[in-house]
């Protein structure tokens, strides 16, 4: 004999919240109206032939319509917490980069000087920790080189990090810049076996 589970004809999750808003408040007025109000409708003899299933009828429809309200709030109150979160990394950011040290500065430029949105970066330099701590890059992948992993600019600040701000020469002039120079001032882990390392503008 085929057993049928009433869960496997009625799924209470897929029935819109309406619904049981509409149940409680029908089964509340049957439960708390006044005698009168439910002889007018009509609705006395059955009040009371039926009340338990009445009243179980509110209870349930009731305490899923809270859960809903509930669980509403807390996807509301975990946005707003989520969203500011990101607002202050994004502002953590934005200060770090007002007051970039040279270090610094060499490991973001990598980015320009391979030319590449993924980047082997050393993850013992406590100075890609800083950038990473701060929001400025990420670590994307788990792949790694010995010491080298990749790192990408967080897309917040993909229009901050400029070519002017790391020391590369304005946007519509690069022929000034000292290549050599700036070759130079590269990490110095790049010296190791860097995947990276004949990397240039």
């Amino acid at each position: 004999m085929m057993n049928i589970k009433i869960s496997d004809l009625i799924d209470l999750d897929k029935i819109p919240v309406r619904v049981y808003i509409l149940l409680s408040i029908v089964s509340g007025i049957i439960l708390f109206s006044t005698h009168d109000f439910k002889t007018l409708l009509g609705l006395h003899e059955f009040a009371l032939e039926y009340k338990k299933w009445i009243g179980v009828t509110f209870l349930f429809s009731i305490s899923f319509v809270l859960l809903s309200i509930f669980s509403l709030l807390f996807r509301l109150l975990k946005f707003y917490f989520d969203s500011y979160w990101l607002y202050l990394k994004i502002r953590q950011g934005e200060k770090k980069l007002e007051n970039l040290n040279h270090d610094e500065k060499a490991i973001l430029r990598e980015f320009f000087l391979q030319q590449e949105e993924l980047v082997y970066l050393s993850c013992e330099d406590v100075d890609v920790y800083k950038l990473q701590q701060a929001g400025i890059i990420k670590n994307r992948t788990d792949l790694n080189r010995g010491e080298f992993f990749l790192y990408e600019i967080a897309a917040p600040h993909h229009n901050i990090i400029t070519k002017d701000l790391l020391g590369l020469g304005k946007a519509e002039n690069y022929e000034d810049i000292n290549i050599y120079e700036i070759l130079q001032k590269r990490p110095e882990w790049v010296n190791h076996d860097y995947p990276g390392k004949d990397a240039i503008i």
